[in-house]
């Protein structure tokens, strides 16, 4: 900011944050205080430094900080005493200087005004301020990963896996507003797994593509399903039998036999070995197990014997011409004797 001598000049930095807070000018890193030539007001969405009759002295580098219990911010400008030009020097250009400036003079005689052409401030280069967390999804599941961005507009983003770029479709959705672009996939699938690239354009810059998802650190996971049908065992008493079955889906999955309702063996395996012996008839289970689900099958197992000795009858009575006879509790034989 350049100055004539004599004239009077005013500095004003807008605000903006939570009360209370704690105003004041610097210059050239000493504190201002009030005099004949320094006067300085304070509301809530502005300070103002009004320097009246400017000496040689008065130049220098001005600082206006605000602090509260959040922090503290400083805004800088350099005052600079040079022929009839007034010069406005901004040390380090932000986003927020954008707007519309006027430079003003006073003297004895009146003032006047003269507004500068529209700043625009900096273009700033897309950048990315948030990124998902890793993500483990279920198969069939649906799935969203969200980045906002920020950046001086216009930003064009898109999404890509493995080089090919995505568009909304039947599978896919997606969606940028207010600086927030989501990717949606409606029902993932296990080839969905693999590396996802975020990328945001503006005329002055691209970010550097964002990896999302990868191969390493998530992926689709699959409940356990049994690759082939089970079929029903028929064998002889005495023989040994093994229940076979082949299972698929993520690991880690576990393994649990069941014969009849109750649990029969503790195993990690999928298959089960067994002497044959008539009690060994009955239904069977495998359950399989994992973090997204679990699938269950089951086997019939028919033990044959050859008929041995009856045990444990019991008559029931007998005449002169029949007797009944019990074998269990639902088989009764009764017999009749005939004379020729």
């Amino acid at each position: 900011m350049f100055c004539v001598v004599g004239s009077e000049i005013s500095m004003m930095c807008m605000l903006s944050g939570s009360l209370p807070m704690t105003l004041s000018w610097i210059k050239d890193e000493h504190e201002l205080t009030e005099d004949e030539h320094v006067k300085m007001s304070y509301n809530t969405k502005s300070a103002v430094l009004n320097l009246k009759n400017t000496q040689l002295s008065h130049g220098g580098k001005y600082v206006c900080q605000a602090q509260n219990k959040a922090g503290t911010q400083r805004c800088a400008t350099v005052l600079i005493f040079e022929n009839n030009e007034a010069t406005l020097r901004i040390p380090a250009c932000e986003a927020t200087h954008s707007g519309k400036y006027t430079c003003q003079v006073v003297n004895e005689a009146g003032q006047d005004k003269l507004p500068s052409p529209l700043f625009n401030g900096v273009v700033e280069p897309p950048t990315v301020q948030e990124k998902p967390e890793v993500v483990k999804v279920t198969c069939g599941d649906p799935v969203t990963l969200e980045c906002k961005v920020a950046g001086s507009p216009q930003i064009r983003v898109r999404w890509s896996k493995d080089g090919q770029e995505f568009h909304s479709s039947r599978k896919h959705h997606l969606c940028y507003e207010n600086n927030l672009s989501s990717f949606h996939i409606r029902s993932s699938q296990l080839d969905d797994a693999g590396e996802y690239l975020f990328e945001a354009t503006n005329s002055v810059g691209t970010c550097t593509p964002v990896v999302v998802l990868n191969h390493q650190s998530s992926f689709i996971l699959e409940p356990p399903y049994f690759v082939e049908k089970m079929e029903s065992v028929e064998v002889t008493v005495g023989d040994p039998v093994t229940l076979k079955c082949c299972i698929a889906g993520t690991p880690d999955i576990s393994v649990a036999w069941f014969k009849d309702g109750g649990k029969c063996r503790k195993t990690n395996t999928c298959s089960m070995d067994f002497a044959n012996v008539r009690s060994d008839h009955g239904k069977y289970a495998i359950v399989a197990k994992n973090s997204s689900g679990q699938a269950q099958a089951t086997i019939l197992v028919n033990v044959l014997d050859t008929p041995g000795a009856c045990q444990n009858l019991k008559v029931a009575y007998v005449t002169k011409n029949s007797c009944m006879v019990y074998l269990c509790s639902y088989l009764i034989l009764q017999f009749r004797f005939f004379s020729y």
